[in-house]
């Protein structure tokens, strides 16, 4: 389905369900609690089924059917089927790997995880599950991954000019490889060259301090590990050496070393350019980034997928960038320049959000580098476009006032041929305050989703051949979409927001299972066991 028809279908989705004030929910997907793991670098970890089902069944009540995998970043390993260390089989995302297999199936007990051999650190695997009634839920799996030499380093990397935060939980598991115990404290006693950078303690808040070589900095307490960070120099690029030496909880003594990269910082005019990002929207309005858009420029540009993203922080006068935005802001993040976004892994592309200030009209543009799964940078633009929002319909006289809400969306549904309106020309009134006839629900639904006609079964006794909705209803018919009663559809009869919503949701599954839906689209169908005819 090309991204004008996709576009199309949501407009109408969104049309109907706002129209209908639809009280209830029919879709909900679930977030199931993290299902971890340990393994060292190079070294493969097989899931267990049953930590999968035992998720499902305290999320959902029900047994397991089956996952479906959001691949790794293949920069810190891949996920085979049957892993023996030769001649496996990779995952992919569209694989069904199932709790309880039949004969033809794949197991979800014979998924394995190998992490890159130069690779230390957590990796976040991503799955949807169903459990055997088809309900759905989604949840992650993570995976620490531990240095396989002996030199228990610790590592990070940032460019020049940058922030980098330490995260406790490394030094903790760093404490565990050493001594078999947790860590209670570290001092940093060899602390960086000011001309490659300085070490903070809450630096992102007003007041903070450099940290000091003989202060104990603890992983489950105050002053914390996780609040330190690392700025690098804006001319320095190359190796930071910082030493630690500390304690563990029963007071046995630990060393190590923080290794930090920073990079040379190379402006973007010497990277490769990808094509822009657009997108538009009416003055006011939040826009949500799209990681596929992302992924398909980086493909173009690279041949490989996007690994991750770091933006360029727009002008505070135009608005700002925010991480998991939510209305009123109140459980959002600002995003940050240092951050790393990412496609398949916590934080995610897919959840950042421009928030535009009041009155911001006209292009908006934002910088970003994005990193390819090999590592290679290029930079990139989102160009983000405002317009002033149409109070009164381009089309028809009487979609204003009242109705200023839903002149964007009737508008595009009258020029994407899915609605004709009726009196002179056909485009005079709209009738917005008339109630919508069960004939004219499914003729909308079946042009605005590009159902695949077919009329073989022919149609119902009160919808003849040749009639306005013949094609829409006879198609709905042979889909299973429209079942009627008693061979009668009631094409004149009012639609109530039940049948309205009902045959939503069986036109939404039958364009999923035409592969008319691509990309991440996903309706399962669950109506618990209730039938009826509609």
């Amino acid at each position: 389905m090309s991204k004008k028809l996709q576009r199309i279908a949501a407009v109408f989705m969104a049309v109907m369900v706002t129209v209908l004030f639809v009280p209830v929910s029919v879709y909900a997907s679930d977030e199931a609690d993290s299902i971890s793991y340990k393994t060292d670098a190079g070294k493969e970890v097989t899931f267990k089924g049953k930590d999968f089902n035992n998720v499902c069944d305290d999320l959902m009540d029900e047994e397991l059917d089956y996952v479906e995998f959001t691949l790794p970043s293949s920069t810190k390993g891949t996920l085979y089927y049957d892993y023996d260390g030769s001649d496996e089989e990779k995952v992919t995302k569209s694989d069904e790997c199932y709790y309880d297999p039949g004969k033809n199936d794949w197991d979800l007990s014979d998924i394995s995880f190998v992490p890159k051999s130069s690779y230390s650190g957590t990796v976040t695997i991503s799955y949807t599950g169903y459990d055997i009634d088809g309900n759905s839920f989604t949840g992650d799996v993570k995976i620490t991954v531990s240095k396989s030499s002996s030199s228990g380093d610790l590592e990070y990397e940032v460019d020049s000019g940058d922030d980098v935060d330490f995260d406790e939980e490394d030094f903790n598991d760093y404490c565990q490889d050493e001594n078999d115990e947790d860590l209670d404290f570290v001092i940093f006693t060899s602390l960086p060259s000011k001309s490659k950078g300085v070490l903070y303690y809450k630096y992102d808040t007003k007041g903070e301090e450099k940290v000091s070589d003989d202060e104990e900095y603890y992983y489950d307490s105050n002053p914390s590990i996780d609040d330190i960070t690392f700025l690098a120099d804006d001319d320095y690029s190359g190796e930071v050496t910082i030493k630690f030496e500390g304690e563990d909880v029963d007071g046995n003594s630990i060393k190590g070393s923080v290794i930090i990269t920073v990079g040379d910082g190379s402006s973007s005019s010497n990277l490769k350019s990808a094509k822009d990002i657009t997108y538009s929207a009416n003055v006011g309005t939040n826009i949500s980034f799209d990681d596929d858009d992302f992924n398909d420029v980086c493909d173009a540009l690279t041949d490989n997928d996007i690994d991750y993203v770091k933006f360029t922080l727009p002008s505070t006068s135009n608005g700002i960038l925010y991480y998991g935005y939510t209305t009123g802001g109140s459980s959002s993040t600002k995003v940050t320049a240092s951050t790393k976004y990412y496609y398949d892994e916590k934080p995610y592309i897919r959840n950042v959000t421009f928030v535009p200030n009041e009155g911001t009209a006209g292009m908006i543009t934002l910088q970003y580098t994005g990193y390819d799964t090999d590592g290679d940078a290029f930079s990139g633009k989102i160009k983000l476009t405002y317009k002033a929002a149409n109070t009164a319909s381009l089309y028809f006289s009487d979609v204003k006032g009242d109705y200023t809400w839903a002149v964007l969306y009737v508008d595009t549904l009258y020029s994407t041929g899915v609605l004709t309106g009726s009196g002179s020309g056909g485009t005079s009134s709209y009738n917005p305050g008339v109630n919508i006839t069960r004939g004219d629900y499914l003729l909308y639904l079946y042009k605005a989703l590009n159902l695949p006609h077919n009329t073989s079964a022919g149609s119902f006794s009160d919808v003849p051949a040749g009639s306005t909705y013949y094609d829409a209803i006879a198609s709905a018919k042979a889909l299973g979409i429209a079942k009627g009663s008693n061979n009668v559809f009631g094409v004149n009869a009012q639609i109530t927001r039940e049948d309205a919503m009902v045959l939503a949701l069986r036109a939404m599954s039958e364009r999923q299972r035409h592969g008319i839906c691509s990309g991440r689209c996903q309706f399962p169908v669950n109506l618990h066991g209730q039938r009826k005819d509609f």
